[in-house]
């Protein structure tokens, strides 16, 4: 769906998100039978943000997708089994084989959701 090597996500919290316009949903279940529902922009179809079951109360943003995308350094690196040979990962970011425990995920941003 993204049509590159990366996707540049940013993990909100459900309770302080809003979207202005309408939105095409998508959704399908992950291979834990969780639900993902992913949305898109009506008019451009590009992927905005998701909610997975999974994952109760966030909302998984395309930070690319924002105007200052830039300012962001990433904190995690998921799926780095399949990154390719070239790329060069920070020192400083946790990174996964796959995808993130949930319980990571919870450690990790929860100053966020306090």
């Amino acid at each position: 769906m993204s049509g590159s090597g990366f996707v540049l996500q940013a993990l909100v919290p459900l309770s302080r998100f809003s979207v202005a316009g309408e939105v095409i949903e998508w959704s399908n279940a992950n291979p834990q039978g969780k639900v993902t529902t992913q949305r898109f922009c009506m008019v451009c179809k590009t992927r905005l943000y998701s909610t997975n079951e999974g994952r109760p109360g966030m909302v998984l943003v395309r930070a690319g997708t924002l105007d200052e995308s830039m300012q962001i350094t990433p904190a995690v690196h998921m799926w780095v089994k399949r990154k390719q040979s070239w790329i060069g990962l920070p020192a400083h970011a946790e990174t996964y084989e796959e995808a993130i425990p949930p319980d990571r995920v919870r450690a990790i941003f929860a100053p966020n959701f306090a």
